[in-house]
């Protein structure tokens, strides 16, 4: 029997109930972040590879397009760029 894939709203609903779960809202405390991080850098902190990870994306948007704007369409809890200043 072939697995059958979650509808875009099964997901929503899983991703949804993960990030809200009181183990992740622990693991992440009130950083406003969910994602990965960037580790490369050895950051000590999950909130920390989280921060590097926006820098990251932020540096690499400069470099290639110097937007006057960016649209972040990712998924949070409101944490924003608004910390980093690439001037």
């Amino acid at each position: 029997m072939k697995n059958k894939s979650p509808s875009s709203i099964d997901f929503v609903e899983m991703y949804d109930n993960m990030i809200l779960a009181p183990e992740m809202r622990a693991m992440y405390g009130n950083s406003g972040f969910y994602n990965v991080g960037d580790w490369t850098k050895d950051p000590i902190t999950l909130d920390a590879a989280c921060h590097d990870l926006v820098i990251t994306h932020l540096e690499r948007v400069e470099k290639y397009s110097n937007p006057m704007k960016i649209l972040d369409a990712g998924c949070g809890f409101q944490a924003d760029a608004g910390f980093a200043d690439l001037d």
